[in-house]
């Protein structure tokens, strides 16, 4: 059973009409990588990067990647 707080987040999702940046480490062991797929399928639009060789923290694991993907992000 998901804590409640997860389960109100995902219901949550669709209501996201903003521009959404999805980034995720594919080796995430906190929240697999599955977890992505989940946002992506509810929130309309979201962009999507997925991490290589990559735990939770992408913006310590991969500082410049991470950086470079949000500052294109919003600049597009």
């Amino acid at each position: 059973m998901k804590p409640e707080f997860l389960s109100n987040l995902r219901d949550s999702l669709p209501n996201i009409k903003a521009p959404t940046l999805v980034l995720w480490g594919k080796q995430d062991q906190v929240t697999p990588v599955s977890g992505s797929e989940v946002a992506m399928n509810n929130i309309s639009g979201a962009t999507l990067r997925i991490f290589d060789n990559c735990g939770h923290w992408v913006y310590l694991e991969h500082t410049d990647e991470f950086n470079q993907s949000v500052t294109e992000f919003l600049k597009a």
